[in-house]
């Protein structure tokens, strides 16, 4: 029989780390509130969605740890056993998943000018790949013990199909938000500087949650008397809401701090119409890229001037903006 470090030792290493990864989140909420006053509600009800769950995936972390420490401490079968809380703290993790993957398919289908045969197939993927992950919490609290569990064929074949399907999904989501992102790109130095930083972020967030998939199919496999593949199950869920959280509050960086900011399409309206103001649009990041001129805060008497009539060395300067509303 397995040891009791054996079996518990990496798990309670890499719950350790969950709960530094819960307390980022935490802070990225925080942070999130105190700048999402012109958010639509929609986006505030994800956000606090997605909190709801993680401190609820926490609470039944901590459950879990409990009956293993306290109330069982010696008892070595029970280490065997698989607790209620712990098919809930997986359910808690399938449905974030299911919130933060939806958002970004969400994204993909605005950037993909609603290419309805790509939604349809993404959703497909991750609807698969929930039944998989639904399936295998139906099994935990059937067999009743990880020993079983992980010798059943059942499992074994549920848990593969699920974290390859999240693996698939993930990868999928990734690769086509950076080809649109980058097929956005205007030539202009701030337009493909904010859409360079959103490539490389959803390159490195995609990879950890899949690297992080494909450990825990790599343990569950070859350390059949570890419980580390647990942990690391109930770590994906506070990469998944970090992710999520951290697109949200890196708005804050990309979003430019402009005034008096008008779009290439409103200058051209008020050549013919000769108006003598602009009001500023507030800007997004969003899918469309449009260019912007800065345009100073006192226009002649006699409203703009035709495009003929400036210099080239008095022409203000052209600036670019990418609306990739989050």
């Amino acid at each position: 029989m397995a040891s009791d470090t054996e079996i518990l030792g990496g798990y309670y290493i890499v719950l350790s780390i969950s709960f530094a990864l819960f307390g980022m989140a935490i802070a990225q909420a925080y942070i999130y509130s105190l700048n999402c006053e012109k958010d639509p509600q929609f986006l505030k009800f994800v956000v606090a969605s997605v909190m709801l769950l993680e401190s609820l995936h926490t609470v039944f972390i901590f459950h879990n740890l409990y009956l293993v420490l306290v109330q069982t401490t010696g008892y070595g079968p029970s280490f065997d056993r698989i607790v209620w809380s712990t098919g809930a703290s997986v359910a808690c993790e399938t449905l974030l998943i299911i919130i933060v993957n939806g958002f970004y398919i969400r994204r993909i289908f605005i950037l993909s000018g609603r290419n309805k045969i790509l939604l349809g197939t993404l959703l497909v993927l991750l609807f698969v790949r929930t039944v998989f992950s639904i399936a295998t919490i139906t099994l935990m609290y059937r067999l009743g013990n990880w020993n079983t569990f992980r010798l059943d064929f059942g499992p074994r074949f549920t848990i593969g199909m699920s974290l390859g399907l999240l693996v698939g999904t993930d990868f999928f989501i990734a690769s086509t938000l950076i080809f649109y992102l980058y097929q956005s790109r205007t030539g202009f130095t701030r337009t493909d500087h904010v859409l360079h930083t959103l490539i490389v972020y959803c390159v490195n967030t995609g990879l950890l949650t899949m690297i992080c998939s494909i450990l825990i199919l790599i343990m569950f496999r070859i350390l059949p008397k570890s419980l580390v593949f647990g942990g690391l199950a109930q770590m994906s869920s506070k990469l998944y809401a970090n992710s999520f959280l951290g697109m949200m509050n890196m708005r804050l960086v990309l979003r430019p701090n402009s005034q008096n900011v008008v779009t290439s399409g409103m200058i051209s309206r008020a050549f013919h119409a000769r108006a003598a103001s602009f009001d500023s649009p507030h800007i997004e990041v969003f899918r469309e890229t449009s260019k912007t001129v800065y345009i100073g805060p006192q226009q002649p008497a006699g409203g703009l001037q035709h495009p003929s009539d400036v210099s080239q060395d008095s022409a203000p300067p052209v600036q670019s903006a990418v609306k990739f509303q989050l």
